[in-house]
């Protein structure tokens, strides 16, 4: 029987999201006080549930669907 890599895919797709997640969120830690004085007086918060959305949630999705394959795969 052959493999499907697409789990691996998956794995790796979810991973990276999860390391862009943490280090954007670094840095608009270390950078926010420089970036306050040029937006205005939008909340780090609201920044950080932005970031969420655009990579906290894919990445979620992708390590969830890279489980799922991986045991349906294993289970056949």
């Amino acid at each position: 029987m052959k493999k499907s890599i697409w789990p691996k895919v998956w794995l790796i797709i979810g991973c990276i999201l999860m390391v862009c997640f943490v280090v954007g969120l670094i840095y608009l830690h270390n950078d926010y006080p420089r970036v306050i004085q040029s937006y205005g007086s939008t909340p780090l918060s609201v920044y950080y549930a932005i970031h969420a959305v655009f990579f906290l949630l894919p990445s979620l999705i992708c390590l969830t669907v890279s489980f799922v394959l991986h045991s349906g795969y294993r289970n056949k």
